[in-house]
């Protein structure tokens, strides 16, 4: 079969083949057994990366002179807060739009990250 056919063939049934994907992805046989395995791999993968956090205009966000890399860099009040910044300098300002920094080490020194992005 070719590569086209093949796919055809697997996709014919949605809901039972995207069983099936599931179950071979994770190499179990049922779904039931792919999603605990897919808990279990979400549980003992590090929480990394940059924060999603976006803000409109007038939204609440932290600036840690002693973390940012650059007078525009800022994080979100949920990761600010979980971030450890005893004895840093600080500032609460308002946004006009943008997104948190945390995770970026371009933008963030990494031990301003909070453990969610670090």
């Amino acid at each position: 079969k070719d590569l086209v056919s093949s796919l055809r063939s697997r996709f014919a049934e949605p809901q039972m083949n995207l069983k099936k994907l599931q179950a071979e992805l994770y190499g179990v046989s049922t779904l039931e057994e792919a999603l605990l395995r897919e808990g279990q791999l979400k549980e003992e993968q590090p929480k990394a990366g940059v924060c999603p956090n976006q803000w409109r205009s007038q939204e609440v966000a932290f600036r840690c002179l002693d973390c940012e890399l650059d007078n525009n860099c800022v994080q979100c009040s949920d990761c600010f807060f979980k971030a450890k910044h005893e004895g840093h300098e600080v500032q609460m300002i308002r946004t006009v739009g943008g997104s948190c920094d945390c995770g970026d080490p371009a933008s963030w020194d990494p031990h301003g990250f909070c453990p969610e992005h670090c």
